[in-house]
């Protein structure tokens, strides 16, 4: 089998294939250690690690479902319906990140990578942070009975309600709702990476 880069590693040599997700779950509990205590309680009531990893990959998903500036540092090339390491650097990616910006590669890491090389593209830590704080929002989220129902309605193309004409609500959905953004922190971070203007065609 012949791959588009001629320097590609020994066949033998198996990349780093990292979960589908930002952050792990041990980096997420030492963030959110540092979190209000109501906020880190919700976290840390979650005994099953896998629920947590859950949210993360869910928090993961939402962040790669938005329109992102740039494009991928290494764009999806499929052999036999997996992602292969199309530049031969020892890392597959399977997620949006790390990307090009602007022309350049958004965050770098000048220690030592994969094949032992130094001076390789990484995933920006404000992007595990905002998965992190993304995630912990999902966890709120899910716990209030009321945000729930009111996700099912928007979900079912209800736009406003009311009850007994004593109270009623609009329940539009904003440009980070489309895309079940909950965490406002997580926005304010993630505003740098999205593009918010139609690209011109």
């Amino acid at each position: 089998m012949s791959y588009p880069y001629p320097n590609y590693p020994d066949p033998d040599f198996v990349p780093v294939n990292p979960d589908p997700t930002y952050a792990t779950v041990e980096e997420a509990d030492a963030f959110l250690e540092t979190r209000p205590a109501s906020d880190w309680a919700l976290w840390d009531a979650i005994t099953d690690d896998d629920e947590k990893l859950a949210y993360l990959y869910a928090a993961t998903a939402a962040i790669d479902s938005l329109p992102l500036r740039g494009r991928r540092f290494e764009p999806v090339w499929l052999i036999s319906g997996k992602q292969i390491d199309i530049n031969g650097d020892g890392i597959i990616q399977i997620l949006e990140f790390p990307r090009f910006i602007d022309g350049v590669i958004v965050y770098w890491d000048m220690g030592v990578g994969p094949l032992n090389r130094t001076g390789f593209p990484i995933v920006p830590p404000d992007i595990k942070t905002a998965t992190i704080l993304e995630a912990l929002a999902d966890v709120i989220f899910d716990s209030d009975v009321d945000n729930v129902d009111r996700q099912n309605m928007k979900n079912q193309g209800v736009t406003n309600y009311s009850i007994a004409g004593a109270y009623s609500e609009s329940l539009g959905k904003s440009f980070y709702e489309k895309y079940h953004i909950h965490s406002m922190k997580a926005r304010q971070i993630l505003a740098r990476y999205v593009e918010r203007r139609p690209k011109a065609v």
